[in-house]
């Protein structure tokens, strides 16, 4: 019976930690993209991407370079470059709405593609792009 208490403890320990350490560093909305966690931290008109790996640390992807594709909320595409600026992807739009939201990082051959919704602004994560967890 103690050992079952014990075990039964252990395990939710563990899997407290590791909700933890899902959620949003930024507050933003958090999907997955490969390997790899993207996080949209959207205000106004403003969007910033911070990429993370599998264990949720900031990722080196200062190499990489972005682009991101927005459908705004009257069906009009915009093609934004993103610039890296203080451990972040970002650019600024005309809109500060949208429909969705593909953003692209590449770095030779390896590509970092994620994708974001308008209404999953509530800060959970999409696990759709990866079977790793």
């Amino acid at each position: 019976m103690k050992k079952s208490i014990f075990l039964f403890a252990l395990l939710a320990i563990s899997l407290s930690g590791f909700a933890q350490q899902m959620k949003p560093m930024h507050g933003g909305q958090l999907v997955m993209a490969g390997k790899y966690h993207v996080e949209m931290v959207h205000s106004g008109n403003e969007y910033n991407f911070y990429v993370m790996d599998a264990n949720m640390k900031m990722a080196d992807v200062k190499k990489f370079t972005g682009m991101a594709m927005l459908q705004t909320t009257d069906g009009k595409m915009q093609h934004k470059d993103l610039m890296w600026m203080d451990g972040r992807f970002m650019f600024n739009s005309d809109n500060s709405t949208y429909q969705s939201l593909t953003v692209t990082l590449t770095k030779g051959k390896e590509k970092i593609q994620a994708q974001f919704a308008a209404g999953n602004d509530e800060k959970k994560e999409d696990h759709s792009g990866h079977d790793n967890h």
